[in-house]
């Protein structure tokens, strides 16, 4: 791409219900390991998704995927978090809805009679396979971080529940 042109996003305002395109995905990437405000959200998100993580856990467990529930994990988790709700911030997409109380939770739950963990894992694999580019990108941050397969799985139910939770469909 020549010097001169200014490099930017391309709309994408139903993202995280659609996949991000690649040009985006590459973007992205730049941004999350390159600007210190992913980082930051990271660090907020931190103090308040022990909760979600034992849902997400559950989830991975039910999808027959071993976790081994750590601070590592759990970072991970909240990192996968973190990055899809930036993404979705850099994309300006549509409208979500902070998770400021356990109200949010409490709905999903209530919507999936109180198994939000089996509902989880049964639409992780769809939704995995729906977001190759978000995976992609989840990949390549877990990589560069020598996160184990554990921690990506992690990582990667933390940005599926941001989708789920955060996002109105």
């Amino acid at each position: 791409m020549p010097h001169n042109k200014f490099i930017q996003f391309e709309p994408q305002p139903h993202f995280p219900t659609y996949d991000i395109s690649a040009q985006n995905a590459e973007l992205g990437l730049y941004y999350l390991e390159a600007q210190p405000e992913a980082e930051v959200r990271h660090g907020e998100l931190k103090q308040s998704l022990q909760v979600l993580h034992e849902v997400g856990n559950a989830a991975l467990n039910e999808a027959g995927v071993e976790t081994g529930n750590t601070a590592r994990e759990y970072d991970a988790f909240c990192r996968g978090f973190a990055d899809l709700d930036y993404l979705a911030v850099l994309l300006k997409s549509r409208d979500y809805t902070q998770l400021q109380t356990g109200g949010d939770m409490d709905f999903f739950y209530l919507q999936h009679d109180g198994f939000a963990d089996v509902e989880l894992a049964r639409r992780r694999l769809p939704w995995l396979a729906e977001h190759p580019n978000t995976l992609e990108v989840l990949h390549q941050r877990a990589e560069r971080l020598q996160e184990t397969p554990r921690q990506l799985a992690a990582r990667a139910i933390g940005a599926q529940m941001a989708s789920e939770l955060l996002y109105t469909q």
